[in-house]
């Protein structure tokens, strides 16, 4: 049979074994840095959005606020003229004069 022969130096095995522990770190830390990298423009995202909806709430409230400080907030399309005013003042003077004229029941 034939047999090769085949000799292992110990300090290469452990020279190839911190450099593969070598590369795997780099390889790690590599990854790491790309997923923070991620994470640090997500946040900033996220408070760039935060800070365009408190900036509308504030303007909301700013609005509600002008809104609340209004004494009459219904403007009124027409206004009475002196004949509507009359007719009006006729109508509430009837009722009164029909009263007096009600015959009273005498006891």
């Amino acid at each position: 049979m034939f047999t090769i022969e085949f000799t292992v130096n110990i300090l290469v095995i452990f020279a190839i074994a911190l450099f593969s522990g070598f590369i795997g770190f780099k390889i790690k830390k590599g990854m790491g840095a790309k997923k923070q990298g991620k994470i640090n423009q997500l946040e900033k995202e996220m408070l760039s959005n935060h800070t365009e909806i408190l900036q509308l709430q504030k303007e909301y409230c700013l609005l509600e606020q002008k809104l609340k400080e209004l004494t009459k907030p219904v403007i009124a399309m027409k206004i009475a003229s002196k004949e509507e005013e009359q007719i009006n003042e006729d109508q509430q003077r009837e009722p009164s004069s029909l009263m007096k004229k009600l015959p009273t029941r005498s006891a």
